[in-house]
């Protein structure tokens, strides 16, 4: 049977199987004539079709640090036939930062997308039982950079990256997609510092965002089975302390929520109503942060009756609901941007509004010039090769910041609060 058409009958935000304020029950909003084994499908969610995992790496191990590590490695599958540089799908696997792999169990997941021309690749990243937090962070960032310092070799269309993952992988995917430009996470120091790791798009499947507020945050479904994080935890065990409240800044650096800005990443939310690892809560925790700082997540779905990791996260269903949100945020490649705008293509700032200072993400640019100018076109405030611009001083107001770099120029609006 081809679900490809199913997408057409799901509305996004939604809470599916509950009747909430925020989704519906699918019985009460799809039409009478649909017809009747789509309406089971959707609405019960009872048969999970899963891809054959026969898929294999175009490229397998690729070391993307270059120091030989196996938990720095990944897999990548770039679908036969490309003639133009395709958008990227990058997966991070879970396992509680403490196992897990790439390899063929994470195909499924990201099957879909490959299969319509997105390159795919798969990492391994550090694990906590040898290194600490943020070693995991930084080889996802890593990893990324990579893929763009190296875009001529797979193909790859660097203005077009999404990344997913679930469980922690969620965790991790959901902070590559925050805390772009955040150098303590970045880990240049693995190579390819020119580049950025930002991305456009995350999927992020059940992952923790807030480590503080996931005890006493289960369902009821759950009883008293919750998982116990306060205490030597998977999340203890990642920070390197015993308790999370008595080292509540440590813990903060570790937390999504902690990073987001009003220029982050789209984002697809989906959790299991009745998850006991990690509680659903912690999804809504993201979802309304991000709802908070102007960027509501595209996507959010809680999924009644399941719980942490089941089939149905990929079945055919839920992994054409994802292939189709990184459609619509990874749709517009570098060549359609025009010969200026590509030299500048990955210019973020942020956050914007600003109160105190800015931040700016140039990639591949090293030498540039920042000139702020007000209303009247007059420079009120000139940096050069500075990254973060203390803006504190300047009126309340609409700034027009100018980046300069090799005689090209780019101009940006900043409001200052």
């Amino acid at each position: 049977m081809n679900f490809r058409h199913l997408n057409y009958l799901i509305i996004p935000r939604t809470v599916l199987g509950q009747n909430t304020d925020r989704g519906f029950r699918c019985e009460e909003h799809f039409p009478a004539l649909k017809i009747s084994l789509l309406i089971t499908l959707i609405c019960l969610s009872a048969i999970t079709i899963s891809y054959s995992q026969t898929l294999t790496p175009t490229f397998s191990n690729v070391d993307y640090v270059g120091n030989n590590v196996a938990n720095q490695k990944m897999d990548i599958y770039v679908p036969s036939g490309l003639t133009l540089p395709a958008p990227v799908i990058v997966f991070i696997h879970g396992g509680g930062w403490s196992g897990g792999s790439k390899g063929p169990d994470n195909v499924p997941y990201f099957q879909q997308c490959y299969d319509n021309g997105f390159i795919c690749a798969d990492i391994n990243y550090r694990l906590s039982t040898d290194s600490l937090w943020p070693a995991q962070i930084e080889d996802c960032k890593t990893a990324i950079r990579f893929l763009k310092a190296n875009a001529k070799t797979y193909n790859i269309d660097i203005c077009r990256f999404g990344v997913m993952g679930e469980s922690a992988g969620g965790h991790l995917a959901a902070m590559v997609g925050t805390s772009a430009g955040v150098k303590t996470l970045e880990g240049l120091h693995q190579g390819h510092a020119n580049q950025s790791s930002r991305v456009q798009a995350v999927v992020d499947l059940f992952g923790p965002v807030d480590f503080l507020k996931e005890d006493g945050h289960y369902p009821a479904s759950c009883g008293s089975s919750g998982l116990i994080h306060e205490y030597s935890s998977f999340e203890t065990l990642l920070l390197g302390i015993d308790y999370l409240h008595t080292h509540q800044e440590i813990v903060k650096t570790a937390n999504p929520v902690t990073y987001i800005t009003p220029g982050d990443a789209h984002f697809f939310i989906i959790h299991g109503a009745d998850d006991c690892i990690v509680p659903p809560h912690q999804s809504r925790i993201l979802d309304s942060a991000l709802t908070a700082a102007g960027v509501p997540a595209d996507t959010f779905i809680i999924a009644a009756g399941q719980n942490h990791g089941n089939p149905y996260f990929k079945d055919q269903v839920r992994t054409i609901l994802y292939h189709n949100f990184f459609i619509k945020y990874l749709s517009v490649p570098c060549s359609s941007i025009g010969i200026i705008d590509t030299f500048f293509q990955n210019i973020y700032v942020f956050p914007n509004p600003a109160t105190t200072e800015i931040k700016i993400d140039l990639p591949f640019i090293n030498n540039f010039t920042l000139e702020f100018m007000d209303t009247y076109g007059k420079t009120v405030l000139k940096t050069q090769n500075q990254n973060t611009i203390n803006i504190s001083k300047l009126k309340i107001g609409i700034y027009f910041l100018r980046v300069t770099s090799e005689n090209k120029t780019h101009t940006l609006k900043i409001l200052k609060q």
